[in-house]
């Protein structure tokens, strides 16, 4: 897995602290990161 760099790591942080339930990205480091955490919204799955 590739890590997230920095503001990327931000953003998912502050996703899991405030409790979101979907996580909407089109960044595949952040889907990488985050699919084991919240549901993954891409701009392609809504196609």
């Amino acid at each position: 897995m590739t890590r997230p760099k920095t503001p990327d790591a931000l953003h998912l942080a502050a996703a899991l602290h405030s409790g979101c339930g979907e996580f909407w990205t089109n960044d595949e480091r952040l889907v990488a990161a985050a699919q084991s955490h919240l549901e993954i919204v891409t701009f392609s799955n809504l196609a």
